[in-house]
């Protein structure tokens, strides 16, 4: 919207937006999934053309904006699920193991303990030296 006081609204929503010192605006649409999740706004305390250059920066902002949203809820997402992943460890009866590619043990539950005799201070402790 180049000019608010010329803008195909109702005067009633002009008279608020124009009493907030908004006399232009553009609204860039944040799509994540597929689905609608805000807004970027852009105002102007004057009327004023908004150039092509003006709304291509506007959409990459806003492009950024809904990368780094979708980014936070994935990291989110994976934060609980590793959450839930250790409950699940921590709670099962049956001895479990965690191995990296090398084998070597990264993670047990406390029945992989109790079976093995095996507990987190034993990953940090010296092998016995062989003379």
């Amino acid at each position: 919207m180049d000019d608010v006081a010329h803008a195909s609204f109702p005067e009633s929503l002009k008279r608020v937006v124009i009493a907030e010192g908004i006399h232009a605006l553009a609204f860039i649409p944040l799509p994540l999934a597929g689905r609608l999740i805000g807004e970027f706004m852009a105002y102007y305390d004057d009327p004023h053309v908004f150039a092509r250059a003006n709304v291509d920066l506007a959409v990459t902002i806003a492009r950024q904006l809904g990368f780094s949203i979708e980014r936070i809820r994935i990291e989110r997402a994976l934060r609980e699920s590793e959450a839930q992943k250790s409950a699940i460890l921590q709670s099962a009866l049956d001895a479990i193991i965690t191995m990296d590619q090398e084998g070597r043990i990264v993670d047990f539950n406390p029945a992989a303990e109790a079976l093995l005799h095996y507990s987190p201070l034993s990953r940090y402790r010296a092998a016995p030296s062989r003379r």
